[in-house]
C-alpha cells in the first residue's frame, strides 16, 4: 500500500522545490560573473571556483568546488575537486577560498551568505519531517492499542 503525501510532507516538498529553484539561481548569478570575469580579466584574475545546487531527495546540496586545468599546454582540461563545507555548519568556512581573487572571494561570501539560510531552512524541513514520522508511530501505536 502506498501511502499518499499528507498536507505537512506536501508543504515541505514545494517549499524544497522553491528554495532548489533560489539556490539555482544564485549560483547562476556566480556563473555569469565567472563568465563576465573570463570575457574581461586577465587570466591570473579568472575565478577559481565552482558552484552547484543540487536538489536530493528530502534535502539540497549546496556545493562548492576548486577549479584544476590538466593536460599539456593548448590542451587542458578542467577538473572540479569538491571542497567540503565542515561539520555542524550552514556556512563554508572562507578559508577554503583564501586563493580566489578579491572579486571571486567578495562574491563568494555574499553568496555563502545567503546559502547558509537556505541550508538552514532545508535542516529545519528534514527536521519537521523527522519528528512528524514519529508522530505518525506514535499515533498508529495509540490507534492500534485503543482499536483492541
Amino acid at each position: 500500500m502506498t501511502k499518499s503525501p499528507n498536507a505537512i510532507e506536501s508543504y515541505v516538498e514545494a517549499r524544497l522545490e522553491e528554495l532548489t529553484e533560489r539556490a539555482a539561481l544564485l549560483a547562476d548569478e556566480y556563473w555569469a560573473h565567472n563568465t563576465h570575469a573570463q570575457q574581461t580579466r586577465p587570466i591570473s584574475e579568472w575565478g577559481k571556483h565552482g558552484v552547484r545546487a543540487r536538489r536530493r531527495k528530502h534535502s539540497i546540496s549546496i556545493d562548492w568546488s576548486r577549479v584544476h586545468f590538466y593536460g599539456p599546454k593548448g590542451n587542458r582540461k578542467p577538473r572540479s575537486v569538491y571542497i567540503p563545507r565542515g561539520p555542524r555548519s550552514y556556512r563554508y568556512n572562507m578559508g577554503a577560498f583564501r586563493d580566489a581573487p578579491d572579486w571571486e572571494r567578495e562574491l563568494i561570501e555574499q553568496l555563502e551568505a545567503k546559502f547558509a539560510l537556505i541550508r538552514q531552512e532545508v535542516a529545519a524541513l528534514k527536521e519537521l519531517l523527522k519528528v512528524y514520522g514519529t508522530y505518525q508511530r506514535v499515533r498508529e501505536r495509540v490507534e492500534a492499542e485503543l482499536a483492541s
